[in-house]
């Protein structure tokens, strides 16, 4: 099994949950044999994969609380499989897991965020991505960024780069 952490689905659409919904609609049902889960909160969806694709909603909390305590409940009872995160820190001190890792705005921007935002990124980011067994980013900008800031080994980190949704078209291709 591998397991999508599917919090985005009960999120408002932002860039980075589209980016993880894009990737996530073209993915296989299996990958190597392994079944591909994704896993929400008990929480509403805003919005929805392809139809069959499994989705388990479990746990008691929402939000940061859900990723740090009912995910990797969630992961130890089906045997401590592979977790990708494409949004937000992911399970801080799981270490069988992908995470997408968007930009390090919050460290280089600093007031453009609350205090207590800027104090959970600074002291989770670090340990998520050393924990972590491959990064995905954006750009080779950010790429590089992670590198500079954190020591990180080049060769952990992967660029997928986003594009558009075939929702999005150029206005010469809207009809009026």
């Amino acid at each position: 099994m591998i397991v999508i952490n599917a919090r985005f689905l009960v999120q408002h659409m932002t860039g980075v949950q589209r980016y993880a919904f894009e990737l996530c609609k073209r993915l296989p049902n299996k990958i190597d044999g392994l079944d591909v889960v994704f896993v929400t909160p008990k929480q509403k969806l805003k919005s929805r994969l392809a139809p069959g694709v499994k989705i388990f909603s479990f746990g008691k909390f929402g939000g940061q609380m859900w990723e740090q305590i009912d995910l990797p409940i969630f992961l130890k009872s089906k045997g401590n499989p592979l977790l990708i995160n494409l949004v937000g820190i992911g399970p801080v001190f799981y270490s069988k897991k992908i995470i997408a890792l968007h930009d390090l705005a919050f460290k280089h921007h600093p007031e453009w965020f609350s205090l207590t935002f800027q104090f959970a990124y600074n002291l989770l980011i670090p340990n998520s991505i050393k924990r972590s067994l491959h990064i995905i980013t954006v750009s080779d900008y950010v790429k590089i960024d992670i590198i500079n800031t954190y020591g990180i080994n080049s060769n952990k980190i992967e660029v997928i780069k986003a594009s558009s949704s075939k929702k999005f078209q150029f206005k010469s291709q809207i009809k009026e």
